[in-house]
């Protein structure tokens, strides 16, 4: 889990490509995985706003659901939880 408080959306998933870039940058080897010859990371992003507040639970329950989500849809992805404006 990262909180990056003053960090909005697209800043959230730019920080998130850099490490999930820096995990693939160490080609660790994974030899269990039947999608990916090295070791990947999948993530899921979640914002939370004063004008659009979300309790921790929620919140962590928002990202949890996105990284689930990127698994899914293949792996070595981040998915975000898109807020309506």
């Amino acid at each position: 889990m990262c909180v990056l408080p003053g960090k909005d959306a697209n800043e959230a998933m730019n920080i998130a490509n850099c490490l999930r870039q820096a995990i693939l940058s160490l080609a660790i080897p994974h030899a269990y995985s039947s999608t990916h010859s090295h070791l990947t990371a999948s993530m899921g992003i979640a914002t939370t706003t004063p004008e659009q507040p979300l309790s921790p639970d929620d919140l962590l329950n928002k990202a949890d659901q996105q990284l689930y989500h990127a698994k899914r849809r293949g792996r070595n992805r981040i998915e975000i939880h898109e807020r309506p404006a």
